[in-house]
């Protein structure tokens, strides 16, 4: 295995973590040399001097800050305290790192976290987001970082659905990913009836690299989203893939993340709706939905939550439930794709029988979960649904009180509400 096609660790100070054994969880060491035949990281431990072989899924990259203004950048960073985007860009410039790698490493983090939080609540961003990543593919030195760089890009243009740009960059990174197949195809995937060969030999090549602990926990959650709308595919296209054989290997694979952490949830739900067991599914989106709103407010993600609970509610022949929950999805309208889906959801339910009518138990369901207060800097969540206001034009956007409202009005909402409008 080439080191390109492995995390660019060996140098570079890393933690464990998510192993079972306490007594070298959360240590911390040096990597030496990749072990080719045990897969895994010769790491020298900073408590004894040891060295210890570890998975690269177990491995996580620590910052070594240089300097005062390092370290007060890292934190803000960490904390996602820096959400000025132009103040965050002087700040980056300005900071004159020892050490480049660690300098670029930093401000993608940073990057990633404007398009996690502030992009999705405010689009503005995404284009600043995406010319910033621009520079560091044309800049950096670091083949890694400029993977990292153009996985990144790639994503912001799912908002445009550029999907030639997507392909274009991911190919680019296929023969030097540095282990960052499972992310790569998962973006490919987006284009799966274009590129289905390539999609194809991308996911059993992901798969051995996750069956090896080969990947981020980042690339694990990536491959087993997109390995379910790959298989959905594959089942209803009449190719040599084993669908059912490939189930066993996701639901063994699910094994290794934390059901507890409300994220992983999407994961084990969308397995669940391949395995056809709506009603856990469904468990598991509403629990997903909510650590999203709670933490975020409601954000363009959760349009997948109400796409999946759609789903599951045609599935089961619950007609009342699929209309309720579709009138929340057509609130996202403006997201590329969605309009699609609706058709496809509208024609389904026309065709459903009135026969399943829904019960008590669904009737009190909220469709909807407690969400954080839409303006930028407010962190309150209601204390139960519909504690707080929407947008009465968009009706997307939730605040905690009419100041919130306003401040959030003035700093990009009204521009937003437009677009969603329009």
């Amino acid at each position: 295995m080439s080191r390109k096609d492995i995390p660019n660790l060996i140098g570079k100070h890393v933690t464990t973590t998510g192993l079972q054994s306490t007594e070298w969880n959360g240590q911390v060491g040096l990597v030496v040399e990749w072990n080719d035949e045990r897969k895994r990281f010769a790491v020298k431990m900073d408590s004894d001097g040891s060295v210890k072989l570890f998975k690269p899924y177990n491995l996580h990259y620590t910052l070594r800050t240089q300097n005062k203004k390092e370290k007060k950048l890292a934190k803000l960073v960490a904390t996602m305290k820096l959400v000025d985007f132009e103040n965050g860009i002087k700040l980056f410039d300005q900071l004159q790192s020892s050490e480049k790698y660690v300098h670029t490493y930093l401000k993608l983090f940073w990057l990633r976290n404007l398009w996690n939080i502030q992009a999705q609540q405010d689009r503005r961003y995404i284009p600043k987001i995406a010319a910033a990543l621009e520079n560091i593919i044309e800049t950096s030195q670091f083949e890694d970082l400029v993977v990292s760089a153009k996985i990144q890009l790639a994503e912001t243009f799912f908002s445009t659905q550029n999907l030639e740009h997507i392909t274009e960059l991911c190919m680019s990174c296929i023969g030097a990913h540095y282990g960052c197949l499972p992310e790569l195809f998962c973006l490919m995937g987006q284009n799966i009836q274009v590129n289905f060969e390539i999609v194809k030999d991308l996911y059993f090549r992901a798969k051995q690299m996750i069956a090896n602990k080969i990947c981020s926990k980042s690339g694990l959650n990536n491959f087993i989203d997109a390995s379910v709308n790959f298989l959905i595919f594959c089942e209803s296209h009449d190719s040599l893939v084993n669908v059912k054989e490939e189930c066993i290997f996701l639901r063994k694979t699910l094994e290794l993340l934390d059901s507890s952490v409300g994220v992983n949830s999407m994961c084990i739900a969308r397995v669940c709706m391949l395995e056809k067991n709506y009603e856990v599914a469904l468990r598991n989106v509403q629990i997903y939905q909510e650590s999203i709103t709670s933490d975020r407010g409601n954000v363009d993600v959760i349009s997948r939550c109400y796409a999946s609970k759609v789903e599951c509610y045609i599935k089961l022949g619950n007609k009342s439930m699929a209309k309720k929950v579709l009138q929340k999805f057509k609130r996202f309208r403006h997201l590329p794709g969605t309009n699609r889906l609706i058709v496809g959801f509208e024609k389904s339910i026309k065709n459903m029988s009135n026969a399943n009518s829904t019960n008590q138990a669904e009737e009190a369901q909220e469709i909807r979960t407690k969400t954080q207060c839409s303006s930028h800097e407010c962190t309150k969540v209601e204390p139960h649904v519909g504690a707080f206001k929407h947008c009465g034009r968009c009706r997307l956007k939730y605040y905690c009180s009419i100041k919130c409202q306003k401040k959030h009005w003035r700093n990009g909402h009204e521009e937003e509400c437009q677009e969603f409008e329009n």
